[in-house]
């Protein structure tokens, strides 16, 4: 089968897939993003609600206040704005859907940006004060939504960055590879020169958990991963291949895309806890589909290879499987670091109860993960 052929067959079978996650109980959801405002209505809006009041979120915006749909019975206003938080369907969501729909509000989407703070949050962990996120991303689709324009996209098209802010965006980036700060930062270091006693070259492969939106939205299908992983063995014949595990996964939160053994000697599962710099530092190359670690591995210095569609892919930074036309520009790592992580993700201090620049954020998330890390020692 032709290439061209195996691309085509991948968009349709992601799109199906959009299109039966479509028909869920998001329905109304779907609608309701289609939704146009002028950004006016934000700016000025008073009272936003939300479907689930996660930790830091309010700080995002001080001057307005923030209610929790679920408490809409005692509600003696008229919401200016819904604010969603991810897609989980839970009744939560899905009440949120419905106020929003039957009241015609605007709706934003906010997601956790690339530095989210030190332990991966789920709801049976609310109250652990290491799941606290410290970034976020708000937009009128979810950033790492291909299937449609956006306005990270759109500035990634159009927006010109200085040269004061690309030399912010260096050093910036510098500190964070330094630091080895990532999305969660609760997985400790490791010595992995053991995978390097037979001299061989090494190449990552990134696994993701399984069905994660960024995968559907990414143009991409349980197919992709296999794909995935014989480009790499077949591209690099003279290299093991090291399948990392999604923490996730490890937590046995979420499943992934790849088995715990393979016959080819040449694959390695990686399943422990580490912090990625450690593996990055030991690799040439990564292949991924849609996983954050692959812009981690651009800052790292490494050649990277995109099997789907995620937010920085399309832009002459990686090596990408796919082509999505409308990101039609070349971007240097550090103007793509400037708007995605500083001009469009909000970052925020808790202790002052407001939005903080990222260099602040950076300190609060090194100084919780050493306080996280000194918890572990004493327990």
């Amino acid at each position: 089968m032709s290439d061209e052929k195996i691309e085509t067959m991948i968009l349709e079978q992601a799109q199906e897939q959009i299109r039966v996650l479509n028909a869920n109980l998001f329905f109304m959801k779907r609608e309701l993003l289609k939704r146009k405002f002028s950004p006016d209505v934000v700016r000025n809006a008073k009272h936003v609600v939300c479907a689930k009041m996660h930790k830091n979120l309010q700080y995002i915006w001080p001057d307005k206040q923030f209610h929790n749909v679920m408490d809409q019975a005692d509600f003696d206003f008229i919401p200016d704005l819904a604010l969603m938080f991810g897609e989980d369907e839970c009744p939560e969501n899905e009440a949120l859907a419905s106020y929003a729909f039957k009241l015609g509000l605007p709706v934003l989407v906010a997601e956790n940006g690339f530095l989210r703070g030190v332990h991966f949050f789920t709801w049976k962990t609310k109250d652990d004060p290491f799941t606290d996120g410290y970034s976020f991303i708000i937009d009128t689709t979810q950033y790492y939504d291909a299937t449609s324009p956006n306005s990270v996209e759109d500035d990634l098209n159009s927006y010109e960055v200085t040269e004061e802010q690309k030399h912010q965006a260096s050093e910036t980036i510098s500190k964070i590879v330094s630091l080895k700060l990532s999305k969660y930062n609760d997985q400790p270091r490791r010595d992995l020169g053991y995978l390097c006693a037979n001299k061989r070259p090494k190449v990552l492969v990134i696994d993701q958990a399984f069905s994660d939106l960024s995968i559907i939205k990414g143009y991409a299908t349980e197919g992709t991963f296999r794909r995935m992983l014989d480009s790499a063995l077949a591209e690099n014949p003279d290299a093991d291949v090291i399948i990392k595990t999604h923490p996730e996964g490890n937590a046995g939160q979420r499943m992934g895309y790849y088995g715990s053994s393979y016959d080819d000697k040449r694959i390695i599962v990686f399943n422990q806890p580490v912090n990625p710099y450690d593996l990055l530092n030991i690799c040439d190359k990564v292949y991924v589909c849609s996983s954050q670690m692959g812009f981690e591995a651009l800052m790292a210095g490494k050649e990277v290879h995109t099997f789907g569609m995620p937010v920085y892919a399309g832009w002459g930074l990686t090596k990408d499987a796919l082509v999505l036309k409308r990101r039609h520009r070349t971007l240097t790592l550090e103007e793509f670091f400037y708007i995605f992580y500083i001009r469009h993700t909000i970052y925020v201090d808790p202790a002052q109860k407001k939005p903080c620049s990222i260099d602040r954020a950076i300190e609060i998330i090194s100084s919780e993960r050493e306080r996280y890390f000194k918890s572990l020692a004493q327990k």
